[in-house]
C-alpha cells in the first residue's frame, strides 16, 4: 500500500472518516492524500470564469486549513489537491499513477448547494472506483489504541478472484488487523452451502475465526455476522449482480453504506 486518497467536502459528516484513514495510513506507514473535487452547478458564459474563478479559490482555502489542522496533531504525511473534474473521474485517473492504493470516505458529505458545488458520493465511487474503498458511516465507532478486527464475508465465488483474496490477505497482514471470515445462507439449503464455505475458509483462509449463518437476507445475515465476531468493519468483494452493488443504488431505502454503524471495504473483481 503506497497511498491512501481521502475525498473530503471539509463538512463535519468527511470528517467521520478521518479517524478510520489516520490508522490505517500509520499501520500501513501510507501517506494520506485528500482530494476535493468541485464541478459548475450550471453553464452560463457571462459567469462561468468568475465562478470557476471563486469556487477554486474557495477550494484552495479551505483545503489549506483542512490541512493545518490536520498536520498539527499527526506526524503522518499528508498532501492536499483541488481538482476541477468529478470525483470519480479523479479517483480513477489517480489510480493510474498509485495502482497500490486505496480510497477512504465518509458514505455522506455535505447536504444541498454545497454538496452540488463542492463534494460528491461515495455510490459514483464505488461502481466506477478501481481500487478498494472503504466507506465510513457517520455513526461509526472506530475503537483508537488497540487492535482492528475485520469480517469478510463471502459468497463463495469469490475463490474466482485471486488478486482480491491476495489483497485482503495483504492488507490485513500490512495493517495488523484481526480477520474473520463468514457466510450467509438464505433459507435452508442442506449441508452443500455449509461443505463448501468449509473448504473455500480451510484452502483461502486456515485457521481464520468463521460464522456460517442463515439469515431472511442477505444484509442482515452479515451484520448478525459482523456483531458475532465482535467486528469494526465489513470486507466484500464487489461484481455485476452481487448483493452489495444494488444495496448501494441510490434507490435503495437500505442501502449499506447509509444505514449501518459497520464501515464497508469494498474491493474490486479480478
Amino acid at each position: 500500500m503506497n497511498r491512501i486518497f481521502f475525498p473530503t467536502d471539509f463538512s463535519p459528516n468527511s470528517r467521520a472518516a478521518l479517524p478510520v484513514a489516520t490508522h490505517l495510513a500509520t499501520s500501513m506507514n501510507a501517506p494520506l492524500e485528500f482530494i476535493h473535487t468541485y464541478q459548475m452547478p450550471y453553464r452560463s458564459e457571462t459567469m462561468t470564469d468568475s465562478l470557476l474563478t471563486a469556487i477554486k479559490e474557495r477550494c484552495q482555502q479551505d483545503m489549506a486549513e483542512w490541512l493545518s489542522e490536520f498536520t498539527a496533531h499527526t506526524e503522518l504525511a499528508a498532501e492536499g489537491h483541488c481538482a476541477y473534474n468529478g470525483l470519480a473521474q479523479e479517483l480513477h485517473q489517480r489510480a493510474e499513477v498509485h495502482p497500490d492504493s486505496m480510497v477512504v470516505m465518509a458514505s455522506q458529505g455535505a447536504s444541498g448547494w454545497s454538496e452540488v458545488l463542492l463534494g460528491s458520493n461515495a455510490v459514483s465511487v464505488l461502481h466506477a472506483s478501481r481500487q478498494p474503498v472503504l466507506v465510513v458511516p457517520s455513526r461509526s465507532q472506530w475503537p483508537m489504541g488497540q487492535s482492528i478486527k475485520w469480517l469478510y464475508a463471502s459468497d463463495l465465488n469469490d475463490d474466482r478472484n485471486l488478486k482480491a483474496l491476495a489483497w485482503l490477505k495483504s492488507f490485513v497482514a500490512q495493517s495488523g488487523s484481526e480477520l474473520a471470515i463468514a457466510h450467509v445462507e438464505e433459507g435452508t439449503k442442506g449441508d452443500g452451502p455449509a461443505t463448501e464455505f468449509l473448504s473455500f475458509a480451510d484452502q483461502h483462509f486456515p485457521g481464520t475465526e468463521r460464522h456460517l449463518i442463515v439469515a431472511q437476507d442477505v444484509e442482515t445475515g452479515i451484520y448478525e455476522a459482523a456483531r458475532r465476531a465482535k467486528a469494526h468493519g465489513i470486507i466484500v468483494v464487489a461484481r455485476r449482480h452481487h448483493w452489495l452493488r444494488d444495496a448501494f443504488k441510490p434507490r435503495m431505502s437500505s442501502a449499506l453504506a447509509y444505514h449501518t454503524e459497520y464501515p464497508v471495504l469494498v474491493l474490486r473483481e479480478d
